[in-house]
């Protein structure tokens, strides 16, 4: 069997995320991604079995990708508001500079694909650090109780309505956004 060159590989990522940014992973086909990643269609599947796998290792990718990004350089202190700050600015620089990736991760999100069990599994490990900070806050009683299980959902909603803003209104400046964002945020969650 022949080794895969990695530099195919980013290609048929790099494309596949330009195709789901403009066509949705509904109309996403190996063919249009081969084209996309300037190769022969058969080389694809070479690579991939199909669509689903395809979209399963992008994910896993980007998720990783996601991992490091958001919380590998957390400063952390004592301060449960303030990791969960870190952790709001580092999502939220992803969801923006990352436009591409976030979009396939919402709509990856929302497709039967997450319901993979290693896809679902991947995606609670990897917000493992956000989702063990909430539950320090539930023990410490410093964060709502009642509705636990919407912590994460909102802080998502959140910052993907101040990176919509952010992206829209370039002469706003991001860090007042996020700062307003954060603070109505975390006057929703806490105790």
């Amino acid at each position: 069997m022949r080794t895969k060159d990695e530099a195919k590989l980013r290609a048929l990522f790099a494309s596949t995320l330009e195709l789901v940014a403009h066509t949705g992973l509904s109309g996403l086909t190996m063919s249009a991604v081969a084209k996309g990643a300037g190769l022969a269609t058969g080389t694809t599947y070479r690579y991939f079995r199909g669509k689903d796998q395809l979209l399963s290792a992008l994910y896993r990718d980007i998720k990783k990708n996601f991992s490091q990004e958001v919380f590998e350089h957390i400063p952390h202190s004592n301060s449960l508001k303030s990791n969960l700050r870190a952790m709001w600015d580092n999502y939220l620089d992803f969801l923006i500079l990352r436009r591409k990736e976030s979009i396939f991760l919402q709509q990856f999100n929302h497709s039967p694909y997450i319901n993979e069990k290693e896809n679902l599994n991947l995606a609670l490990e990897v917000m493992d650090p956000l989702l063990a900070l909430f539950r320090d806050g539930i023990e410490k009683e410093i964060l709502r109780t009642d509705e636990e299980e919407l912590l994460f959902p909102l802080f998502a909603a959140f910052l993907e309505q101040c990176a919509i803003k952010i992206i829209a209104s370039p002469k706003q400046i991001k860090s007042d956004i996020s700062k307003a964002g954060f603070n109505m945020y975390w006057n929703a969650i806490r105790a």
